[in-house]
């Protein structure tokens, strides 16, 4: 759970350095996400 809080905050850490950050991009994270909770 740890892990998946700090992608998280990663992630918007991300989008604030890079505001043009691209839709594939997101999707991946979104569905990196998703995997990630499933494992829980």
């Amino acid at each position: 759970m740890k892990l998946y809080i700090l992608r998280e905050l990663e992630f918007k850490q991300l989008t604030i350095n890079n505001i043009t950050i691209n839709e594939y991009l997101q999707d991946q994270i979104i569905n990196q996400k998703y995997y990630t909770n499933i494992e829980h």
